[in-house]
């Protein structure tokens, strides 16, 4: 059986309204992709970009039998999807900026297909293009370093590791 987890009752509300409230709706929404799948751990994953009617928009990752295994729990599969949802959660309750996880769809009837709903990140601006406008050496571009490391640092001693962490993760 599949099912829909939302982060509040407001967006499982506002989702209902644009006929996004169940898994198989998000599933077959039709919309492009905003970098090209990954084929691997035996499945495939993508992520899309879309618009509610209202303007506001959102990033959809679907997955199908991309999975991560929990080894204290008798090697149980479930999709990526869902330790990155849980992440999300952990880093925005220690403070961690990261996208708004929306909501967590799953089904294993049959396979497992699994998808995550974040709000898109418009306001973004990457480290790159920062860094560009922040002269070597200035008292802001170091306070950026910091504020960088700090944040590195409360991850790990939340017990989490980034195996690559590259400026546009930042």
């Amino acid at each position: 059986m599949s099912e829909l987890n939302f982060s509040s009752s407001t967006w499982a509300e506002r989702f209902a309204d644009f006929d996004w409230g169940r898994f198989e709706d998000l599933w077959r929404l039709q919309a492009s992709e905003v970098e090209p799948g990954n084929v691997r751990r035996g499945g495939w994953s993508s992520v899309v970009r879309f618009t509610s009617a209202d303007g506001e928009a959102f990033y959809l990752k679907r997955q199908e039998n991309h999975d991560y295994r929990v080894w204290d729990k008798g090697l149980v599969r479930h999709p990526t999807v869902v330790r990155e949802w849980q992440t999300a959660e952990d880093f925005r309750a220690f403070g961690i900026c990261t996208a708004e996880p929306i909501c967590l769809g799953v089904d294993q009837s049959g396979g497992s297909r699994g998808l995550l709903v974040t709000k898109a990140l418009d306001e973004y601006e990457s480290l790159e293009e920062v860094l560009k406008r922040l002269p070597g050496g200035s008292e802001t571009r170091q306070r950026l370093w910091y504020r960088i490391a700090d944040d590195v640092l409360r991850i790990h001693e939340q017990g989490y590791r980034h195996n690559c962490l590259y400026g546009q993760h930042i």
